[in-house]
């Protein structure tokens, strides 16, 4: 036998064993590569499973937030009776930065920009407030100043938390377009 049938002979084993061989090492791969992505999507639905009701919660809190500081209702739900509006003013201040305090690390849940508007809202709110404190008589009474906030608030046709919660609304719906 000739070298050139010996490797030919070879050749007869050694290159079936080759590819399957290779084919071997491509289904391993993609099979590889399949897991890691069903891993990969694992790792994502229980991140989303998790992720979501706290953002939803963050969302709800600052809706109630912002409802609660609302000019209607803050005013109806503060007592201003017995107050001078100065110190009416200063516990409605007072509220609204409180509230906001025990609400400042939902920002962590929701959108840069609709934090912004929060924000907005309640220096907003604190403005109005201040605003019509300042358009009094120093001798008027918290129910005086109650009055001019509301009144500022029909004469504006909006609330200054309006927009904020419609952007927050906008974010979660926008959560679950797609």
């Amino acid at each position: 036998m000739s070298t050139g049938e010996i490797l030919l002979e070879i050749l007869k084993y050694v290159a079936p064993a080759g590819l399957v061989l290779g084919a071997v090492a491509l289904f391993l791969r993609d099979q590889s590569a399949r897991l890691e992505a069903q891993d990969r999507n694992k790792v994502i639905r229980d991140t989303f499973a998790h992720i979501v009701p706290l953002r939803l919660q963050a969302y709800e809190r600052l809706i109630i937030y912002l409802e609660r500081i609302s000019p209607d209702v803050l005013v109806l739900r503060t007592d201003g009776q017995g107050k001078t509006a100065r110190s009416f003013q200063q516990q409605l201040v007072a509220e609204i930065r409180e509230e906001f305090a025990h609400n400042i690390a939902q920002q962590l849940y929701i959108k840069h920009e609709t934090w912004g508007e929060v924000v907005r809202a309640k220096e907003q709110m604190i403005s109005l407030i201040n605003h019509s404190a300042r358009q009094l008589p120093p001798e008027a009474s918290g129910i005086d100043l109650g009055k001019k906030i509301l009144n500022e608030m029909i004469r504006s046709e909006q609330s200054p938390t309006y927009a904020s919660i419609l952007s927050l609304k906008q974010d979660v719906q926008g959560m679950f377009r797609n």
